[in-house]
């Protein structure tokens, strides 16, 4: 029941334009092509979700809170700072 009412819009409207001659086997067969397409999007987004916390588990440093909290404080200090980070001379 739910396959019909989302394929009968588009029989419809395949019928108005091409007469009486469109079947639902037609429309099937679109609706499957589109559900093995949605279905690589989400394979491809699950391999790629995995992938990139196995990569962050296991490769990237993780930040301490001396990262967070080491910066100037006043204006002077951070032009020190851009200057030396920077190898400004």
């Amino acid at each position: 029941m739910k396959n019909k009412i989302f394929i009968l819009p588009i029989l419809l409207l395949l019928t108005a334009n091409r007469g009486l001659c469109a079947t639902a086997s037609a429309v099937n067969a679109v609706a499957v092509k589109f559900l093995l397409a949605m279905a690589g999007v989400v394979v491809s987004s699950l391999f790629i979700y995995f992938g990139l916390a196995l990569y962050n588990k296991y490769f990237v440093k993780p930040q301490t809170e001396e990262d967070f909290t080491n910066s100037p404080k006043t204006v002077d200090d951070a032009v020190k700072f851009f200057i030396n980070r920077n190898k400004l001379k």
